[in-house]
């Protein structure tokens, strides 16, 4: 699916984000609210999101992407939010 944020457009399907869940370690800080559900497991929303754009090759920061980016993208490919 294609999205923009802050200009940019994005690429991102749902077996990207599925791939980057399992090859990374991704921990919740006390700050994190939203998760979302990848096979059972819960990763910081956010956190997951920049992972799976770094993975692309996008040069956005955790600062250039909000949790309610992350968190509508990732419910469009269809993915279970949660709040922590």
């Amino acid at each position: 699916m294609e999205f923009t944020i802050r200009g940019t457009k994005l690429e991102i399907t749902q077996d990207d984000v599925m791939r980057v869940a399992k090859q990374v370690n991704i921990v919740a800080d006390s700050k994190t609210r939203y998760m979302v559900i990848v096979d059972g497991k819960r990763y910081p929303a956010k956190g997951l999101f920049h992972a799976t754009l770094k993975s692309k090759g996008y040069d956005l920061t955790l600062q250039d992407i909000t949790t309610g980016d992350a968190v509508h993208v990732l419910r469009k490919l269809g993915f279970e939010i949660v709040v922590k």
